[in-house]
């Protein structure tokens, strides 16, 4: 298996299970989040197109945005009180889904 793969994989789980542990274990799940947010945003930010089909650079400069949203969604969950996080984290979901379904 491929290291970036790999860790891609690993985001989505530290991402999924900090968002379910937000509930029961508050001093926990925000940095088990972030740290899946910033693994995130390395996998995205790794995955470049430099050819000339217009839809795969769209697609890319969304999974780049994507990432970004994903680190706004972590710092909001580790320093912010409101649920303001989960809002960001639907709107990356919804992006990031987007670009994986398109791109096949």
């Amino acid at each position: 298996m491929k290291i970036r793969a790999f860790l891609t994989y690993l985001a989505y789980i530290l991402v999924i299970l900090g968002a379910i542990l937000f509930l029961p274990m508050r001093e926990v799940a925000p940095y088990v989040f972030a740290a899946g947010c910033l693994l995130q945003l390395g996998s995205h930010f790794a995955e470049r197109y430099h050819g000339t089909n217009l839809r795969q650079k769209r697609l890319t400069f969304i999974r780049h945005l994507v990432g970004v949203i994903y680190l706004a969604s972590g710092y909001f969950m580790v320093f912010k009180t409101e649920m303001s996080w989960l809002v960001l984290l639907t709107i990356a979901v919804v992006l990031d889904l987007y670009t994986l379904y398109v791109k096949e």
